[in-house]
């Protein structure tokens, strides 16, 4: 990944495959017709001499190269000297001073205009760069339709990626009317909920442009040991959106075409699906319920960082006491009321719904909120082990929980709320997984199942009617050929739930809503 800055996201294009890129998707032939080429976050330069190095191949004697039409911009001003520094020394080529802007992209003045955008954005979470550069371009998420609420970038939004802004702003001020941009970026753009919704709409400053097509490279890896899943994606400016697009995926040795759509609405995640063949969605009969807005999908229960706080291994009742105990900790003495079973993978995958794990969830079974500092005084045994470790808990991170901990609620944890103590839930794997398998569980007598984090997500309901009509209309066979479809097997977005309630609305004149009377596949 080419940089905007020292170490953020710097990570650099090899450069045959940025020569194959260069002559596969045209930027070659384009650039030696008479179109400028330029780079906007170029790093070592790699796609530059890609295109000089290709053009030598051909027989194209160095005097004339037209590499007064090659441009790159890059922050870190020793990376772009290295670069004229080598094209002189391979070559015997000197690139205009003028081209070579080393300059943060985002404050460039007077921008170079391009025919052609071809590069490699850094790829970095907003919420993983450092404090002094989340500021700085805050307001250019916002400004660039990005980030539509403020409120996004404190809740899923921070997932957005860095290369989401660098495609976006490169596209509105450096590419000509009609022009063309060549990325390699990560498919988390395309194929994760929520955080992209705003880059999905490809437009900016009223300034339109369409997804055109996607290499997918998971088969044909560029960057060897990289977890990221990457690909190529091409745009088109001022360009209307034509869906669907061309997705490539490299399998058995060669490129398979298949065609991806967006999900729900234009700024909904891409789905994949064989060329001719409509996007597969599931047909889902709702009846009314008074409760509609409560029973969705939701997130197993968050301890922010501090498991080995409240979750147990094993778990003796003593009437309303329990001795709960794990490794870190040895042996606990809690109220029983607030210690539930935790689901693990046993628990959904075998039918065992013996519990082998348990979590302290310090909240009113009642509300979901954190209980207040006068009910734990009341529970001596509780208020001796939440004070025992009362500076780590005070110190655990994240801006939902900072709500909790301004208020004082240093104890609480998140995804947490009366859905919790619903009796009944459809649950199931949400996390690393390519099947899907969701199981109705009872509650136990130690309470109601409790999903760990986002390894599960479930469907709280309150009888064992409502539970069997929510497990038809999760039928694998209907949903998990979609969640397929979202190329997401084996990541942590497997089955998560804006991905299931996304699928379930598909053909509902409203949201999510229980119960479901049926659920047949389309056609």
């Amino acid at each position: 990944m080419t940089s905007i800055g020292t170490a953020i996201g710097q990570v650099f294009t090899p450069v045959d495959a940025a020569k194959r890129i260069a002559s596969e998707h045209g930027v070659l032939e384009a650039w030696l017709r008479g179109a400028t080429v330029l780079d906007p976050t170029a790093g070592d330069g790699s796609f530059l001499e890609a295109l000089i190095e290709l053009a030598l191949e051909r027989g194209i004697a160095r005097a004339r190269l037209p590499v007064q039409r090659l441009y790159a911009v890059e922050r870190d001003e020793a990376l772009l000297a290295s670069f004229a520094s080598r094209m002189r020394a391979r070559f015997s080529l000197r690139l205009p001073d003028a081209n070579l802007r080393a300059h943060d992209l985002f404050t460039l003045q007077d921008p170079p205009q391009a025919d052609v955008l071809m590069g490699n954005p850094p790829w970095v979470n907003y919420v993983d760069l450092p404090e002094t550069e989340r500021a700085r371009l805050r307001p250019l998420f916002h400004s660039c339709g990005l980030i539509r609420d403020p409120r996004r970038l404190l809740l899923g939004g921070s997932r957005i990626d860095l290369a989401a802004l660098v495609i976006a702003w490169s596209i509105r001020h450096l590419l000509r009317h009609g022009g063309k941009a060549v990325f390699l970026a990560p498919l988390s753009l395309y194929l994760n909920d929520g955080a992209h919704e705003g880059f999905r709409r490809h437009v900016v400053d009223g300034v339109r442009y369409a997804l055109r097509e996607v290499w997918d490279h998971r088969g044909a890896p560029i960057f060897p040991g990289v977890a990221t899943r990457y690909g190529l994606v091409t745009y088109e400016r001022d360009a209307a959106a034509r869906w669907p697009v061309p997705w490539r995926e490299f399998a058995e040795d060669r490129w398979i075409t298949q065609q991806a759509a967006p999900c729900g609405g234009e700024d909904g995640p891409l789905v994949v699906h064989d060329l001719g063949a409509n996007a597969p969605t599931a047909k889902v009969t709702v009846q009314s319920d008074p409760d509609r807005a409560a029973w969705r999908p939701r997130q197993g229960v968050n301890t922010c960082g501090a498991t080995d706080l409240f979750v147990f291994d094993r778990c003796t009742a003593e009437g309303v006491m329990v001795v709960a105990e794990n490794k870190v900790l040895g042996q606990v003495r809690l109220p029983r009321r607030y210690v539930l079973p935790l689901m693990t993978a046993e628990t959904l995958r075998s039918g065992n719904r013996t519990p082998h794990r348990w979590i302290l969830i310090p909240h009113d079974p009642v509300t979901g909120r954190p209980l207040e500092r006068d009910a734990i005084d009341a529970m001596p045994d509780l208020a001796l082990h939440l004070d025992a470790h009362a500076v780590r808990l005070r110190m655990r991170k994240g801006t939902m929980l900072g709500t909790h901990l301004r208020r004082g609620h240093w104890w609480a944890l998140l995804g947490v709320g009366p859905y919790s103590y619903a009796p009944w839930r459809v649950a199931w794997e949400a996390f690393g997984r390519s099947t899907f398998r969701p199981a109705l569980l009872d509650a136990t007598d130690d309470g109601p199942w409790q999903g760990n984090q986002a390894l599960h997500a479930y469907i709280p309901v309150r009888d064992r009617a409502q539970g069997e009509r929510v497990l038809r209309a999760l039928a694998p066979e209907v949903i998990e050929p979609q969640l397929r479809a979202h190329r997401m097997e084996g990541t942590c977005n497997w089955a998560q739930p804006g991905r299931i309630a996304r699928i379930l609305a598909l053909t509902m004149p409203v949201r999510w809503t229980l119960p479901l009377a049926r659920v047949r596949t389309a056609g």
